[in-house]
């Protein structure tokens, strides 16, 4: 083997060896740049939902608080509890209700079983809602009758009001499903 020979026969290992340097840095990159891509997307993700729990959040506790005022207004102070105490709570929830409802689905959008876990505490303000309805109608039909009802859901709520931010906790420290 002459010289020329081994020179071109060692550019030739000089120039693969490059071309597959070359090569497997792409594929290092690229590889590295979708795992960047996936950690952000994963993040804003994690950050959506956090704040669609929070949005949950914050209507559960306005539609729980203002039932448990209403309610509070009935246990305190039964002589001055009036119909318009009840159209007020309506006009209230009438508002609260569907941004609650558009909370739990943009949960729902970002994770379903966190939704899902969230259903127990959906279903109790609603429950409320709907106990504050019947006893309304019966303060309408009996004020006596209809004051007593309400002061019976009074101590429901008087339940569930402060141990709202700690059951919301343990649903929201659940990890999100994968």
């Amino acid at each position: 083997m002459n010289i020329q020979t081994i020179t071109l026969v060692a550019a030739l290992i000089a120039a693969i060896t490059s071309i597959g340097n070359v090569y497997f840095n792409y594929l290092s990159a690229t590889s590295l740049e979708r795992q960047k891509w996936d950690k952000a997307r994963e993040d804003e993700l994690k950050k959506n939902l956090r704040l669609a729990l929070a949005d949950f959040s914050r209507e559960l506790a306005t539609g729980v608080q203002r039932a448990t005022w209403l309610l509070w207004i009935a246990e305190n102070n039964p002589s001055s509890f009036s119909e318009k105490d009840l159209s007020t709570y309506d006009e209230e929830m009438r508002a609260i209700l569907p941004r609650f409802f558009t909370a739990r689905v943009m949960v729902a959008a970002h994770d379903i079983a966190t939704y899902e876990r969230l259903s127990d505490l959906t279903s109790r303000l609603y429950k409320l809602d709907s106990d504050i309805a019947v006893a309304g109608q019966q303060f309408r039909q009996s004020r006596k009758d209809g004051l007593k009802a309400l002061q019976l859901l009074y101590r429901e709520a008087q339940q569930l009001h402060p141990r709202l931010p700690d059951e919301l906790a343990k649903v929201i420290s659940l990890p999100p499903a994968k």
